[in-house]
């Protein structure tokens, strides 16, 4: 199945679930596209922070267990801190203020930072917990939640021991890049709906897009009655 077929069978389908018409689902899709996709990105990059700044402190509290690995930590925390810095920085009064290389940029720092933390818990022979279990399943939750207390993981990762921290660091950074990379894929996604739905009808006849003439001859009369 080719690329247009795919997108084709796609709009069909996101039609159908919403019950709407080519040019209301085109609406929809440019409103998230253009104006709610930077709102969300927003959201998810101010989450990063807040991890990013639980990493700090797990270097500053842990440096001296694993000097290499520890020095990498903060190496991809620094970074990734940076360049969301200068990402919001930078287009924060262009709309939509996430660019797509920057998204892009960040989620690999922010990938590698969380291999840092599995290869720390190797390193120090700790386990990683499975993402089916309770404890992971709970802190996946917790900060999914709709109502996250500021201080609930800097005071979870304070009370706990270098293997339950990198843990929850590990959890954290990838739920984070889960959601910027599914985001960044739905707008690119919708972005090629768009694309393909202008195309069709750009192509569709000009008589094919014009009212019957008895509809355009009811709109025309003064009185309104046919």
């Amino acid at each position: 199945m080719t690329g247009d077929s795919i997108f084709k069978e796609q709009w069909t389908l996101l039609r159908k679930e919403t019950e709407m018409d080519s040019a209301a689902l085109q609406e929809k899709l440019e409103h998230f596209i253009f104006r709610q996709y930077g709102l969300m990105a927003l959201m998810h990059y101010i989450k990063a922070l807040s991890i990013l700044e639980l990493s700090h402190r797990f270097y500053l509290r842990f440096r001296g267990r694993s000097r290499s690995l520890a020095e990498s930590i903060l190496y991809w925390t620094v970074l990734a801190e940076t360049n969301i810095h200068m990402t919001l920085q930078g287009v924060k009064d262009e709309p939509p203020f996430i660019k797509p290389h920057a998204g892009t940029e960040t989620a690999s720092q922010l990938d590698m930072l969380k291999d840092c933390y599995l290869l720390y818990l190797k390193d120090r022979q700790h386990p990683c917990w499975p993402p089916d279990s309770r404890r992971s399943r709970l802190i996946r939750d917790k900060w999914n939640g709709p109502e996250l207390e500021e201080d609930y993981f800097p005071g979870l990762c304070r009370n706990n021991t270098d293997r339950h921290y990198a843990n929850i660091m590990y959890i954290l950074l990838g739920e984070t890049l889960h959601s910027l990379v599914s985001l960044r894929q739905i707008r690119n996604h919708g972005k090629n709906m768009l694309t393909l739905s202008r195309e069709q009808y750009s192509q569709t006849p000009i008589d094919a897009q014009r009212p019957p003439a008895a509809s355009r001859h009811r709109e025309c009369a003064p009185d309104g009655k046919p």
